[in-house]
């Protein structure tokens, strides 16, 4: 069942019927699960109230152009006085929204669900990853949450007594950044060829920062890789978590503001002709 157990989980699980410690494995994949879980709903949580005045905004934004303004717009041009171009563009948009009710539904309909579609394609999500990361806010966010899921994998695999070859193979499927990915795949390669997970992570620094090779380095001359592993997890997930927090409490200004500049538009567009 592929599709409600991961590679992940299975792995796990295998090694611990093979340790016949498959309670203690069972406990450490809970825990992961609820660190999963609370991730995803700071991620909720931070783009609800986005989402929510994104969605008023292009209802009403629809309203105003598809029912109110079209009214107005057709006093303004049957007096044939000389509209300011701004005015004129807002108001030959309205009619023309009017006119297609329908069409524009149904476009914007059909333009989410392709925009859906096309990102459950492989190749597609690739390139769009590749172009959100470039953005540096939100490159760093990505870049937090991926070193937090790869670390607490790898923790949880190596706990549970998967061989560490087997542990990269596997950790680099739940990362997002297409670089990060490829860079796994390097220091698995490396280290099959006799060299230690720091010495091959530190020829990929761009990908794996100074502070994770440093704590894995101790981890592995101390013998407790896998709780390295867990304690920068844990950093990174705050991290991540901290920055989520800071672009909430930005991103609420921000929208109040676009929102007052869309209604002063289409207030402006109606003032201006009513002074002329």
């Amino acid at each position: 069942y592929p599709d409600t157990f991961d590679t992940v989980f299975i792995n796990v699980v295998k090694s611990g019927e093979a340790a016949g410690n498959l309670d203690k494995v069972l406990l450490h994949l809970a825990g992961n699960l609820k660190s999963n879980i609370e991730t995803t709903n700071n991620i909720k949580s931070a783009l609800f109230y986005p989402a929510l005045v994104l969605t008023v905004l292009t209802g009403v934004a629809f309203y105003a152009f598809a029912f109110a303004l079209p009214r107005v717009a057709r006093i303004f041009l049957d007096l044939k006085i000389d509209l300011p171009t701004y005015s004129l563009i807002i108001l030959r948009t309205s009619l023309f929204i009017e006119k297609n009710r329908l069409v524009v539904i149904a476009g914007l309909i059909i333009f989410i669900l392709l925009t859906i579609r096309i990102l459950t394609i492989k190749s597609f999500r690739h390139v769009t990853y590749s172009l959100i990361i470039k953005f540096p806010t939100i490159g760093t966010i990505i870049k937090y949450l991926d070193l937090a899921h790869f670390t607490n994998t790898s923790s949880l695999l190596l706990k549970s007594g998967v061989p560490i070859i087997e542990v990269l193979d596997i950790s680099k499927n739940v990362v997002i950044s297409p670089s990060l990915k490829s860079a796994v795949g390097f220091v698995k390669d490396t280290i099959s060829q006799g060299s230690s997970l720091a010495e091959a992570m530190k020829k990929k620094p761009t990908s794996f920062p100074s502070l994770l090779r440093s704590v894995i380095r101790v981890g592995e001359e101390t013998g407790s890789l896998d709780k390295s592993l867990a304690d920068i997890s844990a950093y990174y997930d705050k991290k991540f978590s901290d920055i989520v927090k800071n672009i909430t409490v930005l991103i609420e200004p921000i929208l109040i503001v676009f929102m007052a500049i869309m209604v002063g538009a289409i207030l402006l567009s109606i003032i201006a002709p009513i002074y002329q």
